[in-house]
């Protein structure tokens, strides 16, 4: 306890009348620490919020120790290439609900205008549920990120025209995804999934290289079935390595050339070792009876 008043924050700094109460923490801070509300319909924005930004100024991990909703997006604030953002943040546990239409985790930093603002995060553990119009990522703010053992119910990763980079899903659950889990459209660096369960939905990814920026792919021992559209659509790939999956029932089919970009080239293509069952019982629009198509001719 001090006699000083400092900024309350609810968690760290909570003011009486004649002073202010100062916590300490340990490496790992609870979310209910800083008042989040066990509640999936009642807002913790701005208490999710006091979280981020006390863990982000004092190096410390999140975890997640209730269930919690949230309706605004949150910006996580690491500098990229910054002497304090060196090493991974780690949030982890408990579940989020996110609101209709919300882009959740972004970051407020402008320093790379259409690039990548905020880096070195570990989402571990966490069950993210939406309602199929919502995503994790505000366009492509966030970089070298983890996401280790993660549900994606209802919710997509995110929906961007500039390039993302180095971004790493490994033993996730994805499920029942409305139109796009992952689209980028214009380049990706580094973008891997490893040992993911992912199952029913509209489609999966849809990456492409753009103007500037290729397109790169690692996808490596998943289960990806169910979908009725496509399982991955790609053109204009610096690399792409999908190797060791499991795909099923891909109505579109499983590993699928944009059709729109017809004129792109793809510099390398390695795909083996995959088992693929049940696509679509036509090939109208000259998808869908395949599970991989690697370039279109006009006739």
């Amino acid at each position: 306890y001090t006699t000083e008043q400092s900024v309350d924050d609810g968690g760290a700094v909570i003011n009486t009348i004649n002073g202010s109460w100062i916590a300490i923490f340990d490496k790992n801070i609870k979310v209910s620490s800083f008042g989040c509300i066990n509640s999936k319909n009642q807002n913790s924005n701005a208490q999710f919020q006091n979280t981020i930004n006390y863990a982000v100024l004092n190096k410390k991990d999140i975890d997640i120790d209730i269930d919690i909703y949230i309706s605004e997006t949150i910006n996580i604030n690491r500098v990229v290439d910054g002497e304090d953002s060196s090493d991974y943040m780690y949030i982890s546990g408990g579940s989020i609900t996110v609101a209709k239409d919300l882009e959740l985790f972004s970051s407020s930093l402008t320093y790379f205008p259409n690039e990548p603002a905020s880096q070195l995060i570990y989402f571990k553990n966490i069950n993210l549920i939406g309602d199929g119009s919502n995503f994790f990522m505000k366009g492509n703010k966030l970089l070298r990120i983890i996401i280790s053992g993660c549900s994606f119910l209802k919710l997509n990763f995110c929906k961007t025209d500039y390039y993302i980079q180095s971004i790493y899903f490994d033993n996730c659950n994805i499920r029942d995804i409305k139109d796009c889990f992952l689209t980028a459209t214009n380049g990706s660096y580094d973008l891997r999934f490893t040992n993911n369960l992912v199952e029913r939905g509209d489609n999966f990814i849809d990456i492409s290289g753009g103007d500037l920026h290729k397109g790169q792919l690692w996808v490596d021992g998943n289960v990806i079935e169910g979908f009725s559209g496509y399982a991955i659509r790609y053109s204009d790939m610096s690399v792409m390595t999908i190797t060791n999956n499991y795909f099923e029932s891909n109505s579109l089919g499983d590993v699928v050339k944009n059709s729109n970009k017809t004129d792109t080239m793809d510099t390398l293509i390695i795909i083996e070792n995959n088992f693929m069952y049940g696509t679509g019982s036509d090939n109208t629009g000259g998808a869908g009876f395949f599970h991989v198509v690697l370039g279109w001719v006009s006739r």
